[in-house]
């Protein structure tokens, strides 16, 4: 529980809005993780510097890059 908050707050206090997010729940996955899609559009260095920030939150596991034309509506 509020881990979305927490991800929210961190792209927020680096002045980027989230287009939309995409979520799947823990039940889904074999070992019990969530997944969280965002959807934003930043400079290469704001993107590197959320990055960072994101792999950094204890709750976060894993932070991926896919390109616009690999993720499925």
């Amino acid at each position: 529980p509020g881990t979305l908050e927490i991800i929210g707050a961190t792209f927020a206090h680096r002045g980027v809005s989230l287009a939309s997010t995409v979520g799947s729940d823990a039940t889904l996955d074999p070992d019990g993780r969530a997944t969280i899609t965002l959807h934003f559009h930043a400079s290469e260095r704001r993107k590197e510097i959320l990055r960072a920030t994101l792999s950094r939150l204890n709750r976060v596991l894993s932070v991926e890059e896919v390109a616009p034309e690999m993720v499925q509506a």
